[in-house]
């Protein structure tokens, strides 16, 4: 099987455009690093 399997993490660009990293890690109940991190990989 050559299929390869690519994720790509389009939180910041999604989030940027409506949303803090604060008011969405208050929105989901995480920290603000968590997004921090997910944002960065």
């Amino acid at each position: 099987m050559d299929d390869k399997l690519i994720l790509k993490n389009h939180l910041k660009e999604i989030r940027t455009k409506k949303l803090s990293q604060v008011a969405l890690a208050e929105m989901v109940g995480v920290s603000r690093n968590t997004i921090i991190s997910i944002e960065t990989g």
